[in-house]
């Protein structure tokens, strides 16, 4: 059985969080921890991301299409693909904002 997965060091601004993930909060201070120990130690771990479909990719959020459908909200003038997103976070979540707050601009991911 060949492993297909390939670890790849990725701008952040092409990450987009999993809307579908079990933990939608974090505990206070989890995400400042987080940023402390990225920038003291580094990353240690690599975040987990598939690539987006081209479907995702032509497609918005599931918030934004919500709140138009719900509040009549227009929905943003570029698709998530129109926006730079190409990789959806399956795992590592914490770690990426942990990340943005500390303001890296790459990380490396499992693809």
């Amino acid at each position: 059985m060949s492993d297909i997965s390939q670890i790849a060091k990725i701008p952040i601004s092409k990450i987009i969080p999993n809307e579908d993930q079990p933990r939608h909060r974090f505990q206070a201070g989890s995400i400042q921890e987080m940023r402390d120990s990225l920038t003291a130690l580094g990353q240690l771990d690599a975040l987990k991301v598939r690539p987006l479909t081209e479907a995702e990719k032509a497609s918005y959020t599931k918030w934004e299409l919500h709140w138009h459908h719900e509040f009549g909200d227009p929905l943003p003038d570029k698709t998530l693909g129109e926006r730079g997103f190409e990789y959806l976070v399956i795992g590592g979540h914490r770690r990426l904002e942990g990340a943005r707050l500390a303001g890296f601009e790459t990380l490396d991911c499992i693809v």
